[in-house]
């Protein structure tokens, strides 16, 4: 998902990272200046085990699949 924003012209602020509780985030300022915080789902260690991480895009607190 970040490459194919970095190849529609967004501009990295932050490198992804994994925090330690399994989470990836990483921010981007898309073309009119918005900042975009993509990360994967935060899970119970429980569902981490079985659940396939999907990125998630949240926007002004929203978030998408």
């Amino acid at each position: 998902m970040v490459e194919n924003a970095l190849k529609n012209d967004a501009i990295p602020l932050a490198e992804t990272v994994t925090k330690p509780w399994g989470q990836k985030v990483g921010y981007l300022r898309d073309i009119n200046g918005f900042i975009i915080e993509i990360c994967t789902p935060i899970l119970s260690e429980q569902n981490r085990i079985s659940f396939l991480m999907i990125p998630k895009i949240a926007i002004a607190g929203k978030s998408w699949s």
